[in-house]
């Protein structure tokens, strides 16, 4: 293992992490709920401010993908914050963090699962479709992958559509929302501004059904990721 990933992440575990794919799926509203009180802590040890708005476009119930870009290692309890913990959500992680002792837990405990970012990963594709499939859960991705902490307007690498595949093959709606913090890095503890959008059905995201054509998968994940540009935009100053 690289010096880069080590130094990137402190007391990195050579040793590969063995996720139970075929764990249960099970809401854990009530730990949610306990989570609350901790995560107001360290929400507002991170950020001067946090206003969240257009909450009401997540749905009360039924399958959803929330798709985001990725600022802080704080995004998946700042979503889980912002929905009051009312709805019971997977998150797709990087699979190095779930190789430290003092991320792994949290990620466990709040639906957390491991993704191998660069790769097809077959397992953590099937996995999510399996959330999905549920009809239970909320599936949240971050499909950037790595941190912005240049504080930029959010930028989609083609290859990162996987999330566009997984909304094609179980038929969820996906819900764009935009991350956006102070952009003057001098500012230790930003504001933070969390949007969230109208839900982008599968029709609305140009699928034919029973086509595998690359072209209609990027072709969805650029209108998915234009939303979440316009709704970053809107605090752009």
């Amino acid at each position: 293992m690289s010096s880069t990933k080590k130094k990137d992440i402190p007391f990195l575990s050579d040793k590969p992490y063995d996720f139970n794919w075929d764990k249960p799926l099970v809401e854990r509203k009530l730990y949610y709920k306990s989570w609350l009180p901790l995560a107001h802590v360290l929400i507002n040890h991170e950020f001067e401010s946090l206003d969240f708005y257009g909450l009401e476009n997540i749905p009360q119930d039924g399958p959803f993908i929330l798709i985001a870009n990725h600022v802080n290692g704080f995004d998946p309890i700042t979503m889980v914050y912002g929905m009051r913990a009312r709805r019971c959500c997977y998150f797709m992680a990087k699979e190095a963090f779930f190789r430290t002792f003092y991320i792994r837990p949290l990620l466990e405990s709040l639906g957390g699962f491991p993704v191998k970012r660069g790769t097809a990963d077959r397992d953590a594709m099937k996995f999510a479709k399996r959330v999905c499939e549920d009809g239970r859960f909320g599936l949240v991705m971050f499909p950037q992958g790595t941190r912005d902490r240049e504080r930029k307007r959010p930028e989609l690498d083609t290859a990162s559509n996987g999330f566009v595949m997984v909304a094609r093959e179980s038929r969820v709606p996906v819900i764009p929302a935009s991350i956006h913090l102070d952009p003057d890095l001098s500012k230790k503890h930003p504001k933070c501004v969390v949007r969230v959008g109208a839900p982008i059905s599968y029709e609305e995201m140009g699928f034919t059904p029973g086509s595998r054509k690359k072209k209609e998968l990027n072709a969805a994940a650029e209108l998915v990721w234009g939303k979440v540009q316009e709704l970053w935009d809107m605090d752009e100053m």
